[in-house]
């Protein structure tokens, strides 16, 4: 009997120690802004339904706050909960001040190294920080773009700043950042995303060097994310345009099932445009490829980058082209959506080296065929739900 009462004693002190701590993280309604696109839910959980979408930089009055979890948030009158790493304090709350990156780095999703990266930047790129831990990670702000990146990889660019945001410690990691990259600074794979000319110099009216076809692999030697990066195709050095060179090394690192979401045709059409490439999880072998979208009218052609990719996705058909649909999750735009493929090239294409002949068709929610075939526009549609269903 004495064990129980000691038991009842403990489990009301753990009760007690629970709401007070709830009540020092309870906050007087104060405002908010979503880092990037999230979404309201129900409950606290990830299994919960989703009352709303929410894009970046909206504003949310959040009634209590949990750094580690979730936080209740409301929105013209509708209430519910939000992931606490997805949201920070408005702007008029905070002093941003500016940084700059000190290596190559990724802009990551939320603080951890299995978030997803929603970009890599170059070293001396500089940012916004509106709040610094110089033993962990970062909430910054590049060209828009909300995100966590590595405390020791970026140092304050500007002594001027603003003081309310804290500075870094004399001996900041970023004193001493590492000769050898962390897990964190992966290594890229930049591809052309259309057919493009190779030049001797950073001008459209230098000498070309070679015309490359889409989705061509390049060793990038100096990139310049706004005019002309110098890169090695083939052995030959020259200089691209960077608007025409992707890294599909940073499309959906670090995904997870709770970053999918379903999303209308007509949202992602917009999304997915053409001649981009987006990363390809197939959800029933796990395998991972890369394709380039062909066009979006009724919904998306795309081909498969690379030789390499057309040979994993001709294996997740049990290597046989076949019209029959594939639930998968395509990642693009820091979206990750639930969507449908088929596995039988048709038509034409515009990439001549990667093992395919021809384009397959992706379908996303409420997608349609090009000749109004019913049931095969809905095997589509069972197959984006079946994706959907697997991420919930």
């Amino acid at each position: 009997m004495r064990g129980k009462a000691v038991k009842r004693a403990a489990r009301a002190g753990l009760a007690l120690l629970a709401a007070l701590l709830f009540a020092v993280t309870a906050l007087a309604a104060d405002t908010y802004q979503t880092t990037t696109r999230v979404n309201l839910r129900q409950s606290d959980s990830t299994l919960s339904a989703i009352l709303k979408t929410l894009e970046a930089n909206v504003s949310v009055s959040v009634e209590s706050y949990d750094a580690q979890g979730w936080s209740k948030v409301s929105l013209d009158g509708l209430e519910g909960y939000i992931k606490s790493e997805y949201i920070k304090k408005s702007a008029d709350a905070v002093a941003p001040a500016v940084y700059k990156t000190t290596t190559r780095v990724n802009l990551r999703k939320s603080a951890s190294t299995v978030s997803a990266v929603l970009k890599t930047l170059e070293a001396g790129v500089r940012l916004e920080v509106s709040a610094y831990d110089a033993a962990g990670w970062s909430q910054a702000t590049v060209n828009g773009l909300s995100g966590f990146i590595k405390s020791e990889y970026i140092t304050k660019a500007d002594q001027a700043a603003t003081a309310a945001t804290p500075a870094p410690p004399a001996a900041a990691p970023v004193a001493s950042v590492p000769a050898t990259p962390t897990p964190d600074a992966a290594p890229s794979d930049f591809r052309t995303t259309t057919r493009v000319n190779l030049r001797q110099s950073a001008s459209t009216d230098s000498a070309i060097l070679k015309t490359l076809n889409a989705g061509v692999k390049v060793d990038m030697l100096t990139y310049d994310g706004d005019n002309w990066s110098k890169v090695s195709a083939s052995g030959q050095e020259g200089y691209i345009k960077s608007e025409y060179l992707v890294d599909v090394s940073v499309l959906g690192d670090g995904l997870q099932a709770g970053d999918v979401e379903l999303i209308p045709w007509s949202e992602a059409k917009p999304i997915f445009k053409t001649y981009t490439p987006a990363r390809v999880y197939d959800v029933r072998s796990g395998k991972v490829y890369y394709v380039q979208s062909f066009s979006n009218g009724s919904h998306a052609d795309v081909e498969p980058l690379t030789k390499q990719d057309t040979e994993i996705m001709f294996a997740t058909f049990s290597r046989k082209w076949s019209w029959a649909v594939r639930p998968v999750w395509v990642t693009i735009g820091g979206h990750t959506m639930a969507a449908s493929i088929n596995g039988m090239p048709h038509g034409g294409g515009v990439i001549s080296d990667n093992g395919m002949d021809g384009q397959i068709c992706i379908h996303f929610l409420g997608s349609t065929t090009h000749n109004g075939n019913t049931s095969f526009a809905q095997a589509h549609q069972d197959g984006v739900m079946e994706a959907w269903n697997a991420a919930k």
